[in-house]
């Protein structure tokens, strides 16, 4: 497809987007989010950041600061506590009639499906990262999708979404680059399954534009007719597998499904600052909890983890080590402190700066991490019973296995 039209189509959106409000969480808790105020935003071509600027006054919790509570005890408690799962309408604006619509194959986990439910189809847009250093991911995404009956149709021709910073530079462009991909999805199929946090979260949000916004949503579809596609805005309910493992496989499936229970290993689910966004679906934003109970329900130990919607950090990286640094020193130093056995991650970016700049951190700040991060789909694969060679363990930094070996008891197939 062509996509030079794009091009052409740079009018000026309003500087403060009231759209933007919904998917970012405040600076602090508490905190009622900024005014934007005072901003101008980037036009075409121009940086997004100034270099080695100062790193934003509050993120959250600073060391030594009060934290989150702590995961809450099993039995009844008050809607809004955390730890407890909000159930929400669907966030896209939509309304009762597509919610109902989209909802037609999932079930509450207390109604799950039998093991030997049929396939059910879901289009899959696995993204760039899940192709190249998070292969890992993308391997263990299909073989647990596979074990619950889960079919992926992968998109045809697909497109980058253009990370998360193409939406702060145009708005128009990245709307229409990320378009594309839900254009793609099969007549046939009304959902969509993106594992990568930040795909997940830029083809949420476009939907989402564009069934908000008639006047973006057109201009977008004027940019996809130039390669003879459109868009219709709330045709594709886009998922993560956490969700449809959670809300629609469901703790009895899940649990039938575990062969292998993870006895013994203590995990710290980190869900990341972006799946867990207002847009998204049904978890608490502050304090999710859908990982923690997939994983109990494979047996694991699920330790308290009050940093797991906390920023990793992104492309800081590539910005202001110090600042990226510490913010990966935070997320390990947690974990440690809960005496987790390892990092789970569901988003690909965590799980590289966690894994890849854990030493970088040992250096800087002269500790001695040694966290294994791994995505959550290996090792619920591992509770499955599948082996090590078809989850992609071995591709990361600090190596898992040794662990797994060490704290599962008969752990067949793992030491293979």
């Amino acid at each position: 497809m062509v996509l030079r039209l794009v091009l052409l189509l740079h009018d000026p959106l309003p500087a403060e987007n009231p759209h933007h409000r919904r998917h970012v969480h405040p600076e602090a808790s508490g905190h009622s989010g900024r005014s934007g105020q005072g901003h101008r935003r980037p036009g075409p071509g121009e940086d997004l950041h100034r270099p080695f600027g100062p790193l934003r006054p509050q993120l959250r919790t600073w060391p030594g600061e009060p934290v989150l509570p702590v995961q809450q005890a099993d039995g009844p408690v008050e809607d809004g506590a955390v730890g407890t799962l909000h159930v929400h309408p669907r966030p896209d604006g939509l309304g009762a009639e597509a919610d109902q619509k989209h909802r037609t194959t999932s079930s509450h986990h207390s109604e799950s499906p039998p093991v030997g439910r049929p396939l059910v189809k879901y289009a899959y847009y696995p993204g760039c990262s899940l192709e190249v250093n998070s292969a890992a991911y993308d391997i263990s995404v299909r073989a647990v999708a596979e074990e619950l009956a889960i079919e992926l149709e992968e998109l045809e021709d697909w497109n980058c979404c253009g990370a998360t910073e193409y939406f702060s530079q145009d708005e128009l462009t990245a709307c229409a680059v990320v378009a594309r991909n839900l254009a793609l999805v099969d007549p046939e199929l009304d959902q969509l399954i993106a594992p990568c946090a930040a795909c997940y979260l830029n083809l949420k949000k476009t939907d989402h534009l564009m069934a908000n916004n008639p006047a973006m949503g057109g201009k977008v579809n004027e940019c996809l007719a130039a390669g003879g596609l459109k868009y219709e805005p709330g045709r594709v309910w886009v998922r993560h597998l956490l969700d449809v493992i959670h809300d629609d496989i469901g703790e009895d499936a899940v649990r039938d499904k575990v062969v292998r229970p993870l006895t013994g290993l203590r995990v710290a689910p980190y869900y990341g600052c972006q799946v867990v966004r207002p847009i998204s679906e049904g978890d608490c934003t502050e304090y999710p909890m859908k990982m923690d109970r997939v994983f109990t329900w494979a047996g694991a130990e699920v330790v308290p983890y009050p940093v797991k919607s906390h920023c990793c950090g992104g492309h800081m990286t590539q910005i202001s080590e110090p600042q990226a640094f510490e913010l990966i020193r935070r997320l390990l130093a947690s974990a440690v402190e809960a005496k987790a056995d390892m990092i789970l991650c569901m988003c690909p970016m965590c799980q590289l700066n966690l894994d890849a700049y854990q030493s970088r951190v040992n250096g800087f700040f002269k500790t001695n991490f040694q966290v294994p991060i791994v995505f959550f789909t290996q090792v619920l694969g591992v509770a499955f019973g599948l082996a090590p060679e078809k989850l992609g363990f071995g591709k990361e930094i600090v190596a898992a296995r040794p662990v797994l070996e060490a704290k599962l008891s008969a752990p067949a197939g793992v030491g293979a």
